[in-house]
């Protein structure tokens, strides 16, 4: 087997399992828990008024929501389609065959 082969038999592994779908989704869990224990803590902490802590929490909550509406909807559109449950031998065998 060649270099090329392996790898391919690789990205197979990976692609059927649809582990990017779940590593970014897994990660973006981790990303949401992380800003949640910094938002209390920076709350229990601040010492600013209430506007500007609420403004400087959303300043960081924004960004996030937006990654994270992104994210899921990747994560729910590739659900939806099946995945990618399909080979890369079995797509490059259908789009020579005409994509069946």
């Amino acid at each position: 087997m060649t270099l090329l082969e392996h790898a391919n038999n690789f990205w197979d592994f990976i692609d059927r399992r649809q582990v990017i779908r779940r590593c970014s989704f897994l990660w973006m869990l981790w990303i949401t828990s992380d800003v949640i224990s910094w938002t209390v803590k920076f709350l229990s902490t601040t010492t600013r008024p209430g506007g500007e802590a609420a403004l400087m929490v959303a300043a960081i909550w924004t960004p996030l929501a937006a990654l994270q509406g992104c994210l899921f909807k990747f994560y729910d559109q590739a659900q939806a389609a099946g995945g990618s449950e399909r080979s890369s031998t079995q797509r490059r065998s259908d789009d020579n065959s005409g994509g069946t």
